[in-house]
Formats: structure tokens, C-alpha cells, sequence
């Protein structure tokens, strides 16, 4: 049962209440090829109690329930907007949120504008309304020295995400600020475990084997990453420091490579053009899995592409972060169970099914715990995805942006944020 803030209005004015909640929430139930069908497939159906009051009725103990709803998942658009604005609601939401910034415009590869929320619910520890600033303006930056550049400059007032190797200098110049936390991120590149030549998973094995991921967080990322042993993220209670899988071995990729009876193997890494520190990762992932028998040959596409062609499943090899969800849940269940809508990798196994479907019957944290570092073993040990690093989140602005707060699920909160003159 969930109780829902009386008052709050929708951009476009309509109230939000129990009706837009089951409304919200029926949609993805009713549309399994949904990404966020998959987060709360133990909802079996939502009912409206009172106009302030939602009851869940669940099919099975269901663990992450909460974490999914204040997430993607729990995101609640107005009514009337989905019905007035249909397939325009994706790049065209407007009047459909109730946060304290409302979406005024997008044009594609040039930015986004949002403005102050006048009505919007939220106070200051005074009593002050919120948000303090009047507007923000998002643009796409892709190559990281040109956006910290503009940071510099004062053409911008927060970045996300600045280049590693400028960490050191960022942090001595007084104008910007710089601060870092654990992300619940993680970042490597999908194996398709359906097409040849990773439908063996020997042959997958082998490309971890080859791998110095080390060398990749020293050298590119200036040893700022977290090296990663598999999905679940270091802020993430299931996370076992200790499990340390596929550090580069030669001698045993090429065994594996011979005994899936190939000398060598020859296949295309999609990568995000545009951004030098991503060729960087892959040309030098390159040179190293060439000394076990393997030819990368890399394929930049813009990001759109590369995702659509990840969810389509027409690719060998795709380097793709995850951006993190608060349960290990999130950073697992729609990735590795077989069939869900984001498991690039088509990949299926029957106790990797179990372990996840099993940790959502439970909240005893201790069971989760070992049953998630089952799921992180099975997924960094088969190799559907290869796992590299954590990546950190934070703040990376100029000295004028105050009071930021920075999460682990590095969705950037400005609610209560301002700006000095």
C-alpha cells in the first residue's frame, strides 16, 4: 500500500494521483518488450484504493520493489500528456512530469531546455520554495577536451564526466571543482552469445583471458576506475572485493581458443564515435588481444545506431556501459536473464535464471548477498559481457555551482543546487 503526496500537480496541470500512478504502471506491465517490464514483473496488478492511495498486489515476494520504484520504473508521466502527445512523448514530453524542472525543448545533437517548476512541491530547510535556479540547458558535448574546455571557459557550468587525465590539474585550479564517489556503474562490451564466433563460450572465455584491464584503468583512466569482477558495483551490498576473475593470462586464452579448434578469430567491436577516449580503450584493447590470436576490427557508429543495434542483436561485439541501479537487481536481472529485453548478448542459462529469480523471492539481505555473488560469478566467468571497471561519479563544475550533491546512481539531482554571481 502506498500512500502518494496530496497537492502535487503534473506540468500541465492535471493532478497527479492514483489514477496516473496505475495508469503509468499498467503500461509497462501490458508491454513485455518494455525495458522497465522486466524490473517489475512481480506486480501482478495494481489497483486504486483512494485518490491518494495505490495498492500493489504481488504474484510473489518480490525484493526489489522499492529500489525499481524510485527509479525508471517509478517514474510517473501525466495522463493526459501520454494521450496528447503519443509517439511524441519521447523527445517531446512536454506537461508530462511533475519535478522541479519542466521540459520546454529538445533538438537533436544540440541541447535540451528546461525551466523552474513555479508549483513544484518541495521546500528549503527554510521553508524557501525550490528549485533556486530558473533554468537549465543540457547539450551534447561527446569529445571530453572540448567539454572541459568549456568548462574552463565559463561556456559551461557542469560536465558529465571530465577526462581522467586532467583530474590532477582540475583539482589544483581553483575556479572548478572536482569531487568523486563510487558509481554503481559498470563498463565493458557485450559478447553475442548467439552468433558465431562467441556462441562458445570458450571462445568468450579465451577474449577474457587476453584482456589487461588494469593496464586499461592505468593508462587510459589514469587509475581512476574501480576494477570490476563482474555486474554488481562496489556501493552495492552483494560486492565481494575478494573474486578477482580473468586477470590476463595468454597461455590459457590460447588454449581455450584451441580447444573451440580455432588458431585465431577474427571480429568487429562496435564502439560510440566521436569520443577520443573510447577509440583510445579500443585501440588498445585491440593491440592486446591480438597477442592471444585475435583481430578487432572496430566499427564507430553514433550512439543511437550502436545502441539500436545491440537491442536488435546485430552485432558480434559492442563496448557499452550500464549506468547502475541502487539493488544488485538492477545491475543483473534485465542483462543476464534469459529473454529480457536488455540481455544484448542473448545469453541463457538455467542457474543464472534461478539465482536472480530466487534473490527477488527473498529480503533476507545475507541470502541475496550470496545469491547475487553467484549471479556475478556466473556472468564475469561465462563471459556474455566483459566486465573492465567501475566508473566514479561526482561533481565536475565550475567553483560557482554550489550545494550539489553527487549519488551513486549518477543521475544528477539540481533541486536544491545554485549558482554564484
Amino acid at each position: 500500500m502506498f500512500k502518494l503526496r496530496p497537492g502535487v500537480k503534473f506540468h500541465d496541470g492535471t493532478d497527479f494521483n492514483a489514477d496516473a500512478v496505475k495508469l503509468n504502471l499498467d503500461r509497462i506491465l501490458q508491454t513485455s518488450s518494455s525495458p522497465r517490464y522486466p524490473e517489475i514483473t512481480g506486480v501482478d496488478a495494481v489497483q486504486v484504493v483512494d485518490a491518494a492511495t495505490v495498492r500493489l498486489q504481488l504474484r510473489t515476494p518480490f525484493s526489489p520493489l522499492l529500489a525499481q520504484l524510485v527509479d525508471r520504473a517509478g517514474m510517473i508521466l501525466s495522463p493526459a500528456a501520454i494521450t496528447k502527445l503519443g509517439d511524441d512523448l519521447t523527445r517531446n514530453p512536454v506537461g508530462a512530469g511533475t519535478g522541479p524542472f519542466k521540459f520546454v525543448d529538445y533538438k537533436k545533437d544540440d541541447h535540451i531546455t528546461l525551466t523552474r517548476n513555479e508549483t513544484y512541491w518541495g521546500k528549503d530547510a527554510g521553508g524557501g520554495a525550490l528549485p533556486y535556479l530558473d533554468k537549465l540547458s543540457i547539450r551534447p558535448i561527446p569529445d571530453e577536451t572540448q567539454r572541459l574546455n568549456s568548462l574552463r571557459t565559463g561556456e559551461i557550468d557542469f560536465a558529465d564526466g571530465v577526462p581522467s587525465k586532467d583530474v590532477a590539474s582540475i583539482k589544483s585550479d581553483p575556479t572548478l571543482t572536482y569531487s568523486a564517489i563510487a558509481a554503481l556503474s559498470y563498463n565493458g562490451f557485450w559478447l553475442n552469445a548467439t552468433q558465431d564466433p562467441f556462441r562458445d563460450v570458450r571462445v568468450r572465455q579465451a577474449l577474457a583471458w587476453s584482456i589487461d584491464r588494469q593496464q586499461i584503468i592505468d593508462t587510459v583512466y589514469y587509475k581512476i576506475p574501480v576494477l570490476s569482477n563482474g555486474p554488481v558495483a562496489p556501493p552495492q551490498f552483494a560486492y565481494d572485493p575478494s573474486y578477482k576473475p580473468f586477470m590476463r593470462d595468454l597461455s590459457r586464452a590460447k588454449a581455450l581458443l584451441g580447444q573451440a579448434g580455432r588458431s585465431g578469430v577474427t571480429f568487429s567491436l562496435m564502439i560510440t564515435a566521436g569520443s577520443p577516449i573510447v577509440q583510445q580503450q579500443a585501440e588498445l584493447l585491440k593491440d592486446q588481444v591480438k597477442d592471444a590470436g585475435f583481430t578487432m576490427n572496430l566499427q564507430a557508429l553514433d550512439f543511437p545506431t550502436l545502441v539500436s543495434m545491440l537491442t536488435k542483436h546485430t552485432f558480434q561485439a559492442g563496448l557499452s556501459g550500464w549506468s547502475g541501479r541502487l539493488d544488485p537487481d538492477g545491475n543483473t536481472y534485465i542483462q543476464y536473464h534469459s529473454g529480457s529485453a536488455s540481455n544484448y548478448a542473448q545469453y541463457a542459462n538455467p542457474a543464472m535464471d534461478k539465482a536472480l529469480d530466487d534473490a527477488r523471492l527473498t529480503f533476507d539481505q545475507g541470502q541475496r548477498a550470496s545469491l547475487y555473488r553467484q549471479v556475478n560469478k556466473l556472468a564475469a566467468e561465462e563471459a556474455p559481457y566483459i566486465f573492465t571497471f567501475h566508473d566514479v561519479t561526482g561533481q565536475f563544475s565550475t567553483a560557482k555551482v554550489k550545494h550539489f550533491t553527487p549519488v551513486p546512481d549518477a543521475i544528477y539531482r539540481f533541486v536544491d543546487v545554485w549558482k554564484q554571481a
